[in-house]
């Protein structure tokens, strides 16, 4: 399958809830968890007014580096995106993915910078 059949797939998914194959589209086919869609719409964004809404669903999405506080092309966020489409505000959900993410985001920086930092050394080493 093309990069493109394989984006539609992911979408498919995520609207549907099958965490199985949404980690198979990201892990396996490579296939970027930010993907914009239509209006900058990205697969967390189809996840969560989708059929099947997780605690653990967002854990995946959260480890597979989903960015939580993307916009959509006119300026929505996701809490407002989920709202505005009528479903109820996932309040504890919405938390919760705020938090992981802030976690998430500082080891990623942390590691880094740790990579930065050992590559210098490396370099200056020889």
């Amino acid at each position: 399958m093309s990069y493109d059949d394989n984006v539609a797939v992911l979408i498919f998914a995520c609207g549907e809830g099958f965490l199985d194959l949404i980690e198979y589209q990201v892990e396996e086919e490579n296939i970027d968890i930010n993907v914009e869609q239509d209006f900058g719409m990205t697969p967390i964004f189809y996840y969560m007014v989708g059929m099947e809404q997780t605690l653990e669903g967002l854990d995946l999405f959260i480890e597979l580096g989903a960015n939580i506080y993307h916009k959509l092309d006119y300026g929505t966020t996701l809490e407002e995106y989920i709202i505005e489409m009528g479903h109820r505000p996932f309040d504890k959900v919405i938390q919760k993915m705020k938090r992981e993410s802030r976690l998430n985001y500082l080891k990623t920086e942390l590691s880094r910078k740790n990579l930065a930092f050992n590559k210098s050394l490396q370099d200056r080493l020889g």
